[in-house]
């Protein structure tokens, strides 16, 4: 059995305002060391998780970002929501994703 990690990466940049905005939301933001939030997200999963199992759900003006940040998760994994809808939607992609994986 393979297990996945689906690192939810939304947002609009409002949880640390007048720090994070709409094109550098929390999860792009160093807060806590010289790693950003997402970057710190995956350094504590990847000794359970292989890269390559972990999927990143995003807007698409994150993306680059995202790449930039994490050159070890593949550019495949990184999952573009058509619209931010919150958690359920942003899971049920996800699920999606996984399930054409494993046809």
């Amino acid at each position: 059995m393979i297990m996945y990690a689906v690192i939810m990466a939304g947002g609009r940049g409002t949880r640390f305002w007048p720090r994070s905005r709409e094109k550098k939301p929390k999860h792009l933001l160093d807060i806590i060391s010289d790693k950003t939030i997402i970057q710190e997200t995956v350094h504590r999963i990847k000794p359970l998780i292989m890269p390559e199992n972990i999927l990143i759900v995003t807007g698409q003006k994150h993306v680059h970002a995202l790449m930039r940040q994490l050159p070890e998760i593949p550019s495949e994994n990184i999952i573009i929501e058509p619209e931010g809808k919150n958690t359920a939607p942003c899971i049920g992609l996800a699920a999606l994703h996984i399930g054409k994986r494993r046809r």
